[in-house]
Parts: structure tokens; C-alpha cells; sequence
């Protein structure tokens, strides 16, 4: 009775002397449950004033009722009022605990702010509108919506997070002592720290991008993001290497620049040009900013086969304003062939060339990359394989020697013969689990050995490790 009495005070307030159109010159007493069937009925008929004024009162009296806040949602939709809708929405689906009312409060959410220009906002509605999606169909239109919203917004984003448990987390030696083959001696003993150190590698990445022209042939984006990879150590690696701190293998890299897509004549084909500049730290220390060009093509050949080419070169220059500039060069050639069933097949061929100031440095590198996708997942697991084997060889590598005679101890550098050589492989098993996610994203567990063999013990490396990130899942 006494809701009875504040809604007929509440509507009595927000009415004029005649407050609905089938009602008297005196105010109306209406219980909740009539209120909102009488509001309700009033959006059916098109009555949004009346509608307006009955989810105006039934908030006054029943402020922590969900379904009130999404019917006033509702009735500020249909008015257009773009900030009240999207701020009812949003109160709805914070007190809301059932999931059909939490879906409609998200989806009106992300109308609101897709009508009112806040298409970042709208995206994270429709995210959240996923996880709660009565069916398969909604869900399959919530996520074409969300993409449709992407394609209008100029501002993207992208995060990327991984944890992985590894055996090497400093890129460490295998080996204790530094030898090198075709020379009969042993060159000394490998420090602590420069020897593989197990624990755990903490991977960050948020970039983005803002677009500042478009057409249908083309597209220019500023862009922008920053990496960042942390070490915790294990106990063991500790007790191994007790100089080395956590801080010693921190890296952060900062970077900006500029993105440009054009269709080539044709259609099937795309050019893809970048310019960025960053800086890099590394154990806490400014250790070198960079400039990076990129030029790439990727040309879809027929329904079933497409071609990829990226060239890139980096520029990076030392802390110190003297320090020399290194040039670094790739090349990477591939294709993609899409079979019948599906599944999706990647080769890839990738070539490498550095200039350093250091000859010793100077490197050539060459290698394959084989991946195989599965088209459908498996128990709800999508699975993908990978190879990978290089090759890099050092032409000018050499290593110190310390030589002890009467006026003492000195330093030279010897030749290695034939230069230096690392041959790597890499295995990689990576599971994306579909049906477990929060929001679009879903966990992506990859497994991977690598080793790498040289004829410089200093570079002979073993690592497993187990990552655990999250992905996009559209």
C-alpha cells in the first residue's frame, strides 16, 4: 500500500492536472506491477509522454529495481535521449542479475552510445552483449554489429597479454663453459647470468590507432603503443644466479607513427606502407631508439590462395649521442592456401641482413615458417601446429682471448673459423578455447621448444615454455 501511495505522489508530481490520456482531472493511484504494464502499453501505442512519465515515477519509488531502470532505458530509446537511455542502460545492468535483462540493458547501452558518436563505448556494450546472447543467432548479429561499429570508429585499440612459465627466460647458454668449434681450447667459464635462468615472462601490448583519412581505396592511420615484457625469476634461478635481479631483463619499447592502406588496381591486391619511431629500455636503462619503414603487399589470387611480401627495415641508434646506428633488414615471402574443408595452411620464407657498428655483428639470416590451422575446432578447442627453422651466420665473429705474460694480462680477439653459425628450431602447438571467454576475448594456450645450435657454445640455447594469453575472438 504504501508503494501504492508514492507512485500515485510521484505521478501526481511529474503530471499535469489531466497526466494520461485515459485518465480523469484527478491523479491516478496504480500499484508497481500496473504502472509498468500500463507503461509498457503506452510504447505499444505509441503514447511516449505518458510512457515517459510512469518509468519517471515507478524510478522514484523502486530506484534499485533492474527492469524499472531498463524500461525507463527503453522509453528514453524511443524518445532518442541518447545520454538517459545509455545512463538507464547502464544502472540496469549494474544491478540486473538474471541474464536476459543484463543482454537487453547491454544492447540498448550500446545503441545509445552508437546513436550519440561514442562508438569506444558502443564496443564495449556489444562485448559485454556477446557473453550474455540468448542464442547463437543473436550472438552471431551482436558480433556483426560490433564489427560494423568498428569499421565506423576512428579510434581502435588492440591488447595483448600473455603469461608464460618458460625454462629460459634470459635467452641463456645451455652450456657452463664458452668453446667454440674448430678451436682447441676452452675459452673460460659461462657467469651465472649468462647461462639459461627458468621463471616466468609476463608479456603486455597496447597499441592503437586513429584514422585521419579514408576512401574507398585508401586509409591513413596514426598509430601508437607501447610493449612491455617482465622476468620473475624462479627460486632456482635465484639460488643459481644470485646477482641477477628481475629488473636486469626488464624491457619497455614506445613507439608512434604513421599506417597507409591502398587498394592496387585490380582489387586484389592491397599495399601496406609504415613509418614509426620508439624508443627502447632495457633493465631500466635507455638502451637505443629506433626508426622503422615497412612496405608490404598482400594479393588474393583466387578464393583459395593468397600471397603476402613485407620488407622492413630498422635504424637503431645507441643511448649515447655518439653511439654508431645499426641497420637491420628483413624480407618475408609467403602464401596462404585455403582447403576445402577449411583448414588453412601458411608457409613462409623469411631473409635477414644486419649492419652493425661492431663487424663481429654483422649477420646474415635465413629461414622457413610452416603453420597448419584447423578449420573447425575440435571439443570446442580451435588447433593450429608450427614449424619453424633458421639460419644465421656471422661471417666476421670472433672471440676473446686473454693472453698472461710478464707485463701482464691482455685481451685479443680471434677469428672463429668460417665465421659463426646458429641453426634453430622451433615447435609450437597453439589451442584457442572457444566456448570459455569473458567479454569476446578467449584464452589462447600455446606450447613451445625451441633450440638453437652454434658453433660458439655462448649460443647454444634450449628453451620450453608454455604461454597463456588472451585473443579476440572476433
Amino acid at each position: 500500500m504504501t508503494r501504492t501511495l508514492l507512485l500515485a505522489t510521484a505521478l501526481a508530481l511529474l503530471t499535469s492536472p489531466a497526466p494520461f490520456a485515459f485518465a480523469q482531472t484527478e491523479p491516478v493511484s496504480l500499484t508497481v506491477p500496473q504502472a509498468r504494464s500500463a507503461a509498457v502499453q503506452a510504447m505499444v501505442t505509441g503514447d511516449l509522454e505518458t510512457a515517459d512519465r510512469l518509468s519517471r515515477g515507478l524510478i522514484a519509488v523502486q530506484p534499485e529495481d533492474p527492469s524499472v531502470w531498463a524500461l525507463d532505458a527503453r522509453v528514453a530509446d524511443a524518445l532518442k535521449s541518447d545520454p538517459r537511455a545509455l545512463s538507464s542502460a547502464g544502472r540496469a545492468f549494474r544491478l540486473a542479475t538474471d541474464r536476459p535483462l543484463r543482454f537487453r540493458a547491454a544492447d540498448l547501452a550500446a545503441r545509445a552510445a552508437f546513436r550519440s558518436g561514442r562508438y569506444t563505448l558502443a564496443q564495449y556494450w556489444l562485448r559485454r552483449a556477446t557473453d550474455l546472447a540468448p542464442s547463437d543467432e543473436i550472438r552471431a548479429r551482436v558480433i556483426e554489429d560490433y564489427r560494423l561499429v568498428r569499421r565506423v570508429n576512428p579510434l581502435r585499440f588492440a591488447l595483448d597479454l600473455s603469461v608464460t612459465p618458460s625454462s629460459n627466460v634470459n635467452g641463456g647458454a645451455s652450456t657452463d663453459s664458452f668453446e667454440v668449434s674448430g678451436l682447441d681450447a676452452v675459452y673460460g667459464t659461462l657467469s651465472a647470468e649468462a647461462q639459461a635462468l627458468s621463471g616466468w615472462e609476463m608479456r603486455g601490448r597496447l597499441s592503437g590507432s586513429w584514422r585521419l583519412s579514408e576512401s574507398s581505396e585508401q586509409q591513413t592511420r596514426l598509430t601508437f603503443g607501447t610493449t612491455l615484457r617482465r622476468v620473475a625469476l624462479s627460486d632456482s634461478a635465484k639460488d643459481d644466479a644470485p646477482d641477477a635481479e628481475n629488473s636486469d631483463f626488464a624491457l619497455t619499447v614506445i613507439d608512434t607513427g604513421l599506417s597507409h592502406k591502398r587498394a592496387l588496381p585490380g582489387g586484389r591486391a592491397v599495399l601496406d606502407t609504415g613509418l614509426s619511431l620508439g624508443r627502447a629500455w632495457y633493465g631500466g636503462s635507455h638502451d637505443y631508439d629506433f626508426a622503422r619503414g615497412t612496405l608490404g603487399v598482400t594479393a588474393r589470387v583466387d578464393p583459395r590462395w593468397t600471397l603476402f611480401g613485407l620488407v622492413n627495415r630498422e635504424l637503431r641508434h645507441g643511448a649515447e649521442d655518439a653511439a654508431p646506428t645499426d641497420t637491420f633488414d628483413r624480407l618475408r615471402l609467403g602464401a596462404v592456401m585455403a582447403r576445402e574443408n577449411g583448414d588453412r595452411v601458411t608457409l613462409a620464407l623469411n631473409f635477414s641482413a644486419s649492419d652493425r657498428d661492431d663487424d663481429r655483428n654483422d649477420g646474415r639470416g635465413m629461414g622457413v615458417d610452416l603453420r597448419y590451422a584447423l578449420g573447425a575446432p575440435v571439443a570446442g578447442v580451435s588447433l593450429a601446429a608450427g614449424l619453424s627453422l633458421s639460419r644465421e651466420t656471422y661471417d666476421d665473429y670472433s672471440v676473446p682471448v686473454f693472453l698472461v705474460g710478464s707485463c701482464g694480462a691482455i685481451i685479443c680477439l680471434e677469428d672463429v673459423p668460417g665465421g659463426r653459425e646458429d641453426n634453430s628450431v622451433a615447435l609450437s602447438l597453439e589451442m584457442q578455447f572457444e566456448r570459455v571467454g569473458y567479454a569476446g576475448f578467449v584464452p589462447v594456450v600455446t606450447l613451445e621448444g625451441r633450440r638453437s645450435d652454434s658453433n660458439v657454445s655462448r649460443f647454444d640455447t634450449e628453451s620450453l615454455g608454455l604461454q597463456i594469453g588472451l585473443r579476440s575472438a572476433f
